[in-house]
């Protein structure tokens, strides 16, 4: 299975906003906003280093 560019990109952003709506409803008082800038790296060093 071949992952492109945009593969990627969508992927990380369904990833993202499953993240933000879980962490919303279940921690509403944490800085989404910085979650929401760290879950790409996260995601992206996890498929490029398994």
């Amino acid at each position: 299975m071949k992952i492109d560019g945009e593969c990627l990109i969508e992927l990380i952003r369904s990833c993202r906003n499953k993240v933000q709506v879980y962490r919303s409803v279940r921690m509403p008082q944490l800085h989404t906003s910085l979650h929401f800038h760290l879950t790409p790296i996260v995601m992206i060093n996890g498929l490029v280093s398994p």
